[in-house]
């Protein structure tokens, strides 16, 4: 009996790819249950079950199957590390809903050690660019000693930016997850899942404030999750994080899985910002929280002539000390709109979508708070000057609270609009 009759005979599947390189087993395709949606897919080889699958968003076998409302959901994904020999394999994929086995499929493979030739990639060329950037600018937050970006530095956050309220204490714009778990998290929670999680600094700080007894990291670059496990490691951590690589413009995440997932500046990188969303809240249980730090500003950076316009000004009065530009090494003279091609060739995936972030969360969520806490002109009026800033100097701090103050009223007084914001918002029953 060949693969093919097998798919029809034990479930509505396909295996697209198989690739054996460098003991790494990686197997894409997808696998569906005409009945009911699958909670998880496994892998068993040898007897052997393999949990570690991620599940894809595949528009192919919806668009194949239209009457199956969850086809969309069919696609996985897997890699596991394994010694396979030169002879027969059979993999089986193993669907599962309701804790028992649904459907099942099975191919036969031979392997060597030459890689089979991949049919199509897991990215789309411009995911995988951002992949590749964020692959070659892994950031390691416990190590930025010199700041280049507004939020990097503590005197902004001290002195320039709106602290977060709450009741007769205030919080520092750096003391978020605090603030979160003061003021939402009465008890710890069961799981967690940060989105988005770069190096894991979020998953570590959430365990040692225990705002949950365990929580996972995804993120679509796949050295910032290496990176992520060593830290975790080195922080005896590894029981209470689980990690893995992902891209949740397509990612499938488990139902009811989750009490609490963070957005922690990674929403405004997606740009397929409803399937994400709606993921989102199949995966929290009822009441579960979401909690966004976010840049919900203009798409790709395409400034308004206002902003441009004020940053321009605010920066032709800053004495020149304060204009050294740490990057270039000349005087920052301009701030000027991006270009979308140069936004598409470095990042494309940098602010695909963040002006309607806030739109897709009020129609999927209830908003419980929202705090506003601005960068519509310090984000990029202070980029790569920063750094210039002196503690120590009471010139600069007041140049800075003065600069902070002047965003602020411009905001409270609706001359504009806030770029960055915290939300806390709940999944409605």
């Amino acid at each position: 009996m060949n693969s093919k009759d097998i798919f029809k005979k034990e479930g509505m599947g396909h295996i697209d790819i198989v690739q054996y390189a460098d003991s790494e087993l990686t197997i894409h395709g997808w696998l569906l249950d005409p009945l009911i949606e699958l909670k998880k897919i496994v892998i068993e080889i040898h007897e052997n079950r393999y949990d570690a699958v991620n599940r894809l968003l595949r528009l192919d076998v919806a668009k194949q199957y239209p009457d199956i409302p969850h086809a969309q959901y069919a696609g996985f994904e897997c890699k596991i590390h394994i010694t396979l020999p030169v002879a027969p394999v059979t993999i089986s994929v193993i669907g599962i809903a309701d804790n028992k086995k649904t459907v099942e499929m099975k191919k036969d493979i031979i392997f060597n050690q030459k890689p089979n030739q991949i049919k199509k990639p897991f990215f789309r060329s411009e995911n995988f660019r951002a992949a590749m950037y964020w692959d070659n600018n892994v950031k390691i937050h416990e190590d930025i000693t010199s700041p280049i970006s507004w939020l990097d530095s503590p005197l902004v956050r001290t002195y320039a930016i709106k602290k977060l309220p709450a009741g007769k204490k205030d919080y520092f714009v750096n003391e978020w997850l605090i603030w979160v778990k003061d003021n939402h998290i009465p008890v710890p929670l069961e799981r967690g899942l940060a989105i988005g999680c770069g190096d894991g600094s979020l998953e570590r700080h959430a365990i040692s404030l225990h705002i949950c007894s365990a929580i996972d990291g995804c993120d679509i670059s796949r050295k910032s999750i290496e990176k992520a496990i060593q830290l975790a490691k080195k922080n005896n951590l590894s029981d209470s994080i689980r990690y893995f690589v992902c891209d949740m413009n397509h990612h499938v995440l488990e139902p009811l899985k989750y009490d609490i997932i963070f957005c922690g500046s990674s929403l405004h990188h997606l740009k397929n910002l409803e399937h994400a969303i709606s993921q989102i809240k199949k995966a929290l249980k009822p009441n579960g929280l979401l909690i966004l730090n976010e840049f919900v500003g203009p798409s790709q950076f395409q400034w308004t002539d206002k902003q441009l316009k004020i940053m321009n000004d605010l920066l032709d009065i800053l004495p020149k000390r304060l204009r050294l530009d740490s990057i270039t090494g000349n005087l920052k003279t301009t701030i000027s709109r991006p270009t979308l091609d140069h936004m598409n060739k470095v990042d494309p995936s940098e602010a695909i979508r963040s002006q309607e972030i806030i739109r897709v969360i009020e129609q999927n969520f209830s908003v419980i708070e929202r705090i506003d806490f601005g960068g519509t002109l310090l984000h990029m009026l202070l980029h790569s000057i920063v750094n210039n800033f002196n503690a120590s100097n009471e010139d600069d701090i007041a140049i800075l609270r003065l600069l902070g103050y002047i965003e602020q009223v411009l905001i409270d007084e609706s001359a504009l609009t806030s770029d960055f914001a915290f939300i806390v918002a709940k999944k409605c029953k």
